[in-house]
């Protein structure tokens, strides 16, 4: 039912939107609303947008909506320039001299921060610009569960009395920058935690990953030793 009634008219002119972050965020903030009402719940309820999304199973209507953006702007990149959908589309109102500050987002911005300055290019060939939106999505959706994973580690920590920090960033021997997902310390001991999501290719795979983590974050074990007054 909520598919339903988020994307009824959604599915119609989200194509056109410029679908800026701001924007973005207002329609996750719109769904989490509407799935609360559904399901009967209110924010005093303190149900995590994690949680929701588990009990309602419903799609992320922004990233809807980037597909649909996509599809339309691979379309309209092949329709003759005195078609009207093309004219409609690409018209920028947006004449003489514009105001001053950061110039606004506009509807093309979105393909090109994805496909680059040509991409209407691109768009002419199908299967080109079909392969660039899978790989977009696919990492639009591990960033997606790598998050989500986060999330839920981190609540499962705080709840058998860990203090957890998210988001740190520290320094290795050598001096360069590390930034670590999840710190999470008890009775003076120190866990670094990176929940990692990959797409598995082959059988030995976790323990590649396993091996890159510890070059990575064993450099910075000391700094965080001293940052956190730890002895272990």
């Amino acid at each position: 039912m909520s598919k339903v009634v988020l994307w009824q008219d959604g599915d119609n002119k989200s194509q056109t939107w410029k679908l800026t972050v701001n924007q973005k965020t207002q329609i996750q903030i719109c769904q989490r609303k509407m799935e609360r009402k559904i399901l009967g719940l209110s924010l005093r309820d303190k149900i995590s947008n994690t949680r929701l999304k588990q009990m309602t199973n419903t799609r992320d209507m922004a990233h809807q909506g980037e597909r649909l953006k996509w599809k339309w702007g691979g379309h309209v990149s092949r329709l003759q320039g005195c078609r009207w959908a093309h004219i409609s589309t690409t018209w920028d109102p947006r004449i003489g001299r514009r105001n001053r500050g950061r110039p606004g987002t506009r509807w093309a911005d979105f393909f090109k921060s994805l496909a680059g300055p040509l991409w209407s290019r691109t768009a002419k060939n199908r299967e080109e610009w079909r392969s660039l939106q899978f790989a977009s999505i696919d990492e639009a959706l591990l960033n997606i569960r790598h998050h989500a994973v986060r999330s839920m580690l981190t609540e499962a920590l705080k709840e058998v009395g860990f203090t957890v920090h998210q988001e740190v960033q520290g320094l290795a021997t050598q001096g360069s920058v590390r930034r670590i997902d999840i710190i999470a310390i008890k009775n003076n001991s120190v866990y670094i935690l990176d929940p990692t999501i990959r797409f598995e290719t082959h059988a030995d795979q976790p323990h590649e990953v396993d091996s890159e983590k510890k070059r990575i974050y064993e450099p910075t074990i000391p700094f965080y030793k001293d940052k956190y007054s730890l002895s272990h």
